[in-house]
């Protein structure tokens, strides 16, 4: 069994469920799609503390391509990562349209980006065996997290991705909180490009964010000019650092943090800061 701790808009977390309940749920609303509503963006996460035996539940929710993927992925470690990824968005997104996950079809932007027909909007992100994952009524919606890492050339990465308005306020922060500053950066700018699709087609020199606690586009792409959005920082689990890119007419209904140990048991469930 997978609990699955669901987290309220205040914060505070409702019953755990287990992964089948989830699934029941989702087939009882298969009868009544209409009874499907998002009314806001709703943040979920999987940090597993250690890597986990996958249940050929998830294994079997996967399409013929995202199976190839995984296999051709040389470290099994990482094929098992892609496929708990992959399989987790499925259920998320089962759950909200109430849709078989296995029969869920996606289809893709000219630039690349996978889209629902009908809605709804999602994106997701993974770091090691971390995911996040951003569902919503519409886009754009962005999503990136990573877990903070010693870097042999992340200045040299500053100096080549990083704005010239980025890269004096990487200079100016102490060096002790350079580490994070990084990451802040990376992630808000990685967020910012999914919202809009374009990935790295975008250079990202060309716009600015912040690097401190407070996330936000101190400087748009030129090409998204007129297009506007907000951004919130997001700390979910154990250092890992995070943002969400949303249209600024959306709101922010929440998270829910699904906790997984090498045995399928909840370890802890604890406040996820949005």
């Amino acid at each position: 069994m997978i609990p699955i701790s669901a987290l309220r808009a205040d914060g505070g977390f409702q019953t755990q469920c287990s992964l089948d309940d989830l699934l029941s749920t989702s087939l009882q609303v298969r009868s009544n799609p209409d009874s499907m509503s998002i009314d806001g963006v709703v943040v979920w996460g999987c940090f597993p503390s250690e890597e986990i035996v996958l249940p050929p539940l998830l294994e079997s929710m996967l399409d013929r391509h995202e199976r190839r993927r995984a296999e051709r992925l040389i470290n099994p470690r990482d094929g098992r990562r892609f496929t708990l990824s992959h399989a987790l968005l499925r259920l998320v997104l089962a759950h909200h349209t109430g849709l078989d996950p296995a029969a869920i079809i996606y289809r893709r932007t000219q630039h690349g980006k996978p889209y629902l027909a009908g809605g709804p909007a999602f994106n997701m992100s993974h770091s090691g065996a971390g995911v996040l994952m951003a569902v919503g009524p519409a886009d754009p919606i962005g999503i990136d997290v990573e877990r903070p890492r010693p870097m042999a050339d992340r200045d040299g990465v500053v100096d080549r991705f990083f704005s010239e308005q980025e890269q004096r306020a990487y200079d100016a922060t102490p060096v002790e909180d350079r580490h994070v500053a990084f990451f802040n950066i990376w992630t808000r700018k990685e967020a910012y490009l999914k919202a809009f699709g374009h990935g790295l087609r975008w250079p990202l020199e060309a716009f600015s964010v912040s690097h401190g606690q407070a996330a936000m586009v101190t400087q748009h792409h030129p090409l998204a000019a007129g297009k506007r959005v907000i951004m919130h920082h997001l700390s979910p689990a154990d250092g890992h650092r995070g943002a969400l890119v949303i249209s600024p007419d959306a709101t922010l209904a929440g998270g829910t943090l699904i906790s997984i140990d090498g045995k399928g048991n909840t370890i802890q469930t604890e406040d996820v800061p949005i």
